[in-house]
Order: structure tokens, then C-alpha cells, then sequence
């Protein structure tokens, strides 16, 4: 179940919302209540997630105690606000830098989730994924950008094999 994913505590606040995205999706598929959902995954803690768990369940009404109430706490425990504060300043200040295409909209797309106020609709997204590419290729893009994140994904990939290819040609010469 989780594809094998176990979540030990450790690794902060991407790896704990990792975690619990892979949860919601495996119970997606399936019919559980919420009590069903919470044992499900507290069965899939190790280590300092586990002795965490542990600890407040009791004095639990574990009859009511569901899925909702489990993913608040564990996000006050293994989710701190000043990770998350980080994680968006990180993404106001996301640029491409010597990334490649994909590699910067990989990354954009992690950070993204923590400053979701930022990209809420398509047209801010677009706008804030072109604001981080490099000059050239953002003044590329720009004339041609599509309305949607995902072909606006593609533009920039399209433009950045037509500028490596360019780029390899002027070598050869």
C-alpha cells in the first residue's frame, strides 16, 4: 500500500506533504471512512512519526478521531510554519538560473504548492513561470506564450531546444 511509502518524521515539510498527497491518493480509489483512512496511514509511521502518533493518541476518542483531525495534527507537528514561510519565499525568488527548462519547472512546481495565493489562476501562474526564466528565453517566450501552464511548459522547452541547437551549431562552425 503507498507504493511502499512509510513516513519516518524526518525530512520536513516536503517530505511530509509528499507523504500524506500519496495517502489521499491511494484512499481516492478507495471506500474508506475517515477512521478507516486515519488507521490506514498511522500504520505506515516509523520512527519518530510513529513515537509522535503514539504519544497523542491517547486520550484520543479514536472511534471519531478521523482523517481531518489526523492531517491537522500532523501538519502542526512535521509541517512548522517557518518551513513553509521558507519554502515560499524560496518560490517568490525562484529563477532559472543554470537550470534547464524542465529542471526550473520541476521546481517551480515543488515550490509552487506553498505559495498557491501567487498562482491561483492560469494567467498568474503563466506570468510567474515566465518572470523566473532567464533573460533570452524569457523575452523568447514571451511573444509566443499560450494561455495555459502546461503549454506554456512546452513553449519554453520548445525554445530552449531551438536555442541549444543554435547555440551547437555556432560551435561546430
Amino acid at each position: 500500500l503507498f507504493g511502499g511509502k512509510r513516513y519516518d518524521g524526518l525530512g520536513g515539510v516536503v517530505k511530509a506533504e509528499t507523504w500524506l498527497e500519496t495517502c489521499e491518493e491511494v484512499f481516492a480509489r478507495m471506500h474508506l471512512t475517515e477512521v478507516e483512512m486515519r488507521d490506514l496511514a498511522t500504520q505506515h509511521l516509523d520512527n519518530a512519526a510513529l513515537h509522535w502518533w503514539r504519544a497523542i493518541k491517547v486520550g484520543l476518542d479514536l472511534v471519531v478521531f478521523g482523517w481531518e483531525e489526523f492531517v491537522g495534527r500532523f501538519r502542526d507537528k512535521f509541517c512548522p510554519s517557518s518551513e513553509v514561510t521558507a519554502l515560499c519565499s524560496q518560490f517568490i525568488h525562484l529563477r532559472q538560473g543554470g537550470l534547464t527548462g524542465i529542471q526550473y519547472i520541476i521546481k517551480f512546481n515543488e515550490l509552487g504548492r506553498y505559495a498557491p495565493h501567487m498562482i491561483d489562476t492560469q494567467a498568474k501562474k503563466v506570468e510567474r513561470l515566465i518572470q523566473g526564466l532567464n533573460p533570452a528565453l524569457s523575452k523568447d517566450c514571451l511573444h509566443v506564450m499560450k494561455e495555459t501552464f502546461d503549454e506554456a511548459c512546452d513553449t519554453i522547452l520548445l525554445f530552449e531546444r531551438k536555442f541549444n541547437k543554435m547555440t551547437a551549431d555556432r560551435k561546430k562552425r
